[in-house]
């Protein structure tokens, strides 16, 4: 069924989701429609899917590698609502990012 997806259609969801043309490929060519013109409706519901959940593995592992008190999370029932604590001070440095925890945070965390 992936040989009846047009090209462009491809290339929108490589554009989308930063993904490479063969990612996209694969993700689709897992899904079953009970015809190509089905597969092709679903599409964006399919990639928007599969990014969201993509997205949310990256943010549990960005997660789980952050000191404690770098996140303020707040769960509104549904969806997190995230963002770094404001009393952090982020910087760029030549070798990437510095996350600098006031020092109350970062005697609590260790």
């Amino acid at each position: 069924m992936m040989s009846r997806i047009p090209t462009d259609a491809i290339r929108a969801c490589v554009e989308h989701t930063g993904w490479t043309e063969q990612e996209v490929r694969n993700v689709l060519g897992n899904v079953i429609a009970e015809t190509p013109d089905a597969l092709l409706e679903a599409l964006p519901e399919v990639i928007a899917w599969a990014k969201r959940i993509e997205d949310s593995a990256a943010l549990v592992s960005i997660m789980k590698e952050l000191p404690r008190g770098v996140l303020e999370i707040t769960w509104n029932g549904t969806e997190p609502a995230i963002r770094i604590r404001p009393s952090c001070d982020v910087r760029q440095v030549p070798e990437g990012w510095e996350i600098v925890l006031p020092d109350e945070k970062r005697h609590a965390s260790t």
